[in-house]
């Protein structure tokens, strides 16, 4: 079994893994706040709080920053990835035996 095989199995493992500890704890906060909420008390409204954002408002924004770091982050790797791709056959029997290197373009 390949490395990028052994990877990607890990990968998917992982991320199964942490959507069922996710499930788990959103289930376990739902049961807790549905049994406690008929004992919190109204709390005073505060005169600015118009003018605060709302919290699904700040998840979305920051995730929306965070998705374009990691798509620039992926366009660089790749993009390097070309830049040294014609060194990459300096030793490696690999490319020795027929591999061509990719060529970067301008759609890449």
């Amino acid at each position: 079994m390949s490395y990028v095989n052994v990877a990607d199995r890990v990968g998917e493992q992982l991320i199964s893994t942490a959507k069922r500890v996710q499930d788990l704890s959103l289930n376990t906060l739902s049961s807790v706040t549905e049994r406690v909420a008929n004992f919190v008390p109204e709390l005073p409204q505060l005169p600015f709080a118009d003018r605060l954002p709302q919290p699904r408002d700040i998840a979305e924004k920051t995730f929306g920053f965070w998705e374009g770091v990691l798509e620039a982050q992926k366009d660089y790797t790749f993009r390097l990835i070309d830049a040294l791709e014609p060194l990459s056959g300096k030793g490696d029997r690999r490319t020795a035996r027929g591999r061509k290197p990719h060529k970067a373009t301008a759609q890449d």
